[in-house]
């Protein structure tokens, strides 16, 4: 079998370093060795695994097909050797051996060295010592943290823009676990339209080891926006909710000056009024309406102020003037 193209001759990032007769036997001659070894099995009537051919010549006609391949055993410049066809090699393209080609990967970090770094606008907002949520926000670990790359055209040196963040390191006080968020993730926000439309208010910057609602999310960034301290998923070691199990958390503390507490805040979701089959129906509402009963026995006898907002403040502007009303912002 004799290569029509010469040993040696080089396209994009390959050199062909073999003809024909190599990719026959370094990797046509296994692939005709299996379809063979199956042929065999289905004229004995045995179980082919896989099997989508149902005749022996279908199975002929593969065999006769891997023996007739032409391809050139090539070699790029990164180092991996792979096997394509002529028209492959000629493709106007730039050649390479895939995404994960070393010299395609070196190309494209030239190219996003070559893009300016842009500031996020979260940037110049600063995070370090403040708490987020059930966060508490430790340490910048990195100024020049490069997150998003824009590109507007890969062609040109400067065709796109790496968004520069700040890097912060976590931890959740209510569980001891670290996190690692940058600045952008730290925004509270909600969309009117696309995929994230259904989920209301909602925030990259989060602990898993508790639920958060839009209800909750809302409330955390009218009060982050008025400047009220607070702490959230509040409990405490003498309340615990029916059957003695669980401690009992209140959604949100408002702090003083001193970090006592200044009142107590539940967002009270529609399960709080009456059975929602989502949130487990009557078995659960009534656990529910026991817990919110214990809750407000609690902060009573403690004179701690209770705040309770309504599913029916469902609106940024509706919530804005019932803490207003309630002298808490």
């Amino acid at each position: 079998m004799d290569s029509v193209l010469p040993i040696g001759t080089e396209h994009g990032c390959f050199t062909i370093i073999g003809g024909f007769e190599v990719f026959q036997e370094e990797f046509a001659k296994k692939k005709i060795a299996e379809l063979e070894h199956k042929k065999q099995k289905f004229i004995n009537g045995e179980k082919v695994d896989g099997n989508t051919f149902d005749s022996v010549e279908t199975y002929d006609k593969f065999i006769q097909d891997w023996k007739s391949y032409k391809r050139y055993q090539c070699q790029c410049k990164c180092g991996k050797i792979g096997y394509f066809t002529e028209d492959q090699l000629f493709r106007k393209k730039w050649r390479d051996c895939g995404e994960n080609c070393e010299l395609k990967q070196e190309r494209k970090r030239k190219r996003i060295d070559s893009y300016p770094r842009v500031k996020d606008k979260s940037y110049n907002i600063d995070y370090l010592y403040t708490t987020h949520e059930s966060l508490e926000i430790l340490e910048c670990i990195d100024e020049n943290y490069e997150g998003a790359i824009n590109v507007h055209d890969k062609r040109k040196k400067k065709g796109g823009e790496v968004i520069v963040f700040k890097l912060y390191k976590c931890r959740c006080y209510l569980c001891g676990k670290e996190h690692k968020f940058k600045s952008s993730d730290f925004e509270i926000k909600t969309r009117r339209y696309g995929p994230r439309a259904k989920d209301g208010y909602h925030c990259k910057a989060f602990c898993d080891c508790h639920n958060i609602s839009s209800f909750q999310w809302r409330t955390a960034k009218l009060l982050r926006e008025h400047n009220v301290a607070y702490r959230a998923e509040v409990s405490f070691q003498d309340l615990y909710g029916v059957g003695q199990k669980n401690l009992l958390r209140y959604d949100f503390a408002v702090l003083g000056s001193d970090n006592n507490i200044k009142c107590l805040i539940e967002c009270q979701g529609e399960q709080h009024y009456k059975p929602v089959d989502e949130f487990g129906g009557v078995s659960q509402y009534e656990s529910q309406v026991k817990n919110d009963e214990l809750k407000r026995d609690y902060a009573k006898s403690h004179n701690i102020p209770l705040i309770e907002i309504p599913y029916t403040c469902s609106t940024y502007e509706k919530e804005i003037e019932f803490l207003k009303t309630a002298g808490i912002i």
